[in-house]
């Protein structure tokens, strides 16, 4: 009787933890649609919030320079990942490098 009993308590949790984990799945994904919507809408009206507004307008301003001037992005991401001595500090590449380096060829 009480071997049932545990297994019918293993069964509904596990059904708890699942539908638990469905549900904060569903969850993240309406936050970042919230999200979204929200930056389309202050993009659209900069009444809803200026500050927010005033920063995406800045972060397209640079967007669209590093749009138009690539090479000097690469050479600059190039340069933070050298050392100070002039030679890489790693001998193999981080991962961000390898992506920006193959586009060197």
């Amino acid at each position: 009787m009480d071997y049932a009993r545990k297994a019918l308590a293993e069964d509904r949790e596990r059904a708890f933890g699942a539908r638990a984990a469905r549900a904060r799945g569903w969850a993240r994904l309406a936050y970042a649609v919230l999200v979204v919507l929200f930056l389309f809408a202050t993009w659209q009206d900069r009444a809803l919030a200026p500050p927010v507004h005033d920063g995406m307008k800045v972060t397209v301003e640079r967007v669209v320079w590093m749009a138009e001037n690539t090479d000097e992005v690469r050479a600059s991401i190039q340069g933070l990942m050298r050392s100070s001595s002039g030679t890489s500090a790693k001998p193999q590449h981080d991962p961000v490098t390898r992506f920006l380096l193959q586009f060197e060829r």
